[in-house]
């Protein structure tokens, strides 16, 4: 397991601005945690290959767009 030291290292953080939206700060967090992935991939867990790195993460995005489902209940649905 990770140290908290190391998780500050690797793990970039942004900082809401008063003029963000929700989706704002969602996109801005993914940006940050896909650069900070391919970073840490490339450059400290071996992945000498950009490409590879590339493939990897499109095939997460990808599996994560396509479990989506269409009519999920919102939580303002269960209220």
């Amino acid at each position: 397991m990770m140290s908290p030291i190391e998780i500050e290292n690797h793990v970039t953080e942004y900082s809401i601005k008063k003029e963000d939206d929700v989706i704002d700060v969602l996109q801005a967090r993914l940006q940050f945690a896909i650069l900070d992935q391919i970073d840490h991939m490339v450059n400290y867990a071996g992945f000498g290959n950009p490409k590879q790195v590339e493939k990897i993460i499109l095939t997460q995005v990808k599996m994560s767009i396509e479990s989506f489902a269409e009519k999920q209940v919102s939580v303002e649905d269960l209220k």
